[in-house]
């Protein structure tokens, strides 16, 4: 996807720019010139996805972002990986799916000591969901 290769990008440039920042002998023009760029595609992610929203999505998008922790990169990331949630009748479904549930390490019978959420191959979807 697109977008993917842009957020790759903007986390070399990122990484990149705090790199020069920690170096003492900072190029001014080359700084600047990265700060730049890490905004033109900050742009251009944003013009990416806001182009898939109103092209499909539009009512979906609406009901997400209603959701306060959900953004819109969240959102689309669940739409695109569930098409749409229309691909299931209910939860639970979805969780078997994306193979995510919740699991507890106990040591014995009665003591849980902690908890965690359980994940198989989307572990990106984890990331995005976990508040």
């Amino acid at each position: 996807m697109i977008i993917d290769g842009y957020n790759i990008q903007l986390t070399m440039l990122i990484n990149q720019l705090e790199a020069f920042n920690s170096n003492v002998m900072v190029n001014i023009a080359v700084k600047r010139s990265i700060e730049q760029t890490i905004h033109k595609l900050n742009k251009k992610i944003e013009l990416k996805m806001n182009e898939i929203v109103s092209d499909i999505y539009t009512q979906m998008m609406k009901l997400l972002r209603s959701i306060p922790v959900i953004g819109i990169k969240t959102a689309i990331y669940l739409m695109v990986l569930t098409g749409n949630f229309k691909k299931f009748d209910d939860y639970k479904q979805l969780i078997v799916y994306i193979c995510i549930g919740t699991g507890i390490y106990q040591s014995g019978l009665s003591i849980p000591i902690r908890s965690y959420i359980e994940t198989g191959e989307f572990k990106s979807f984890k990331n995005a969901i976990y508040v």
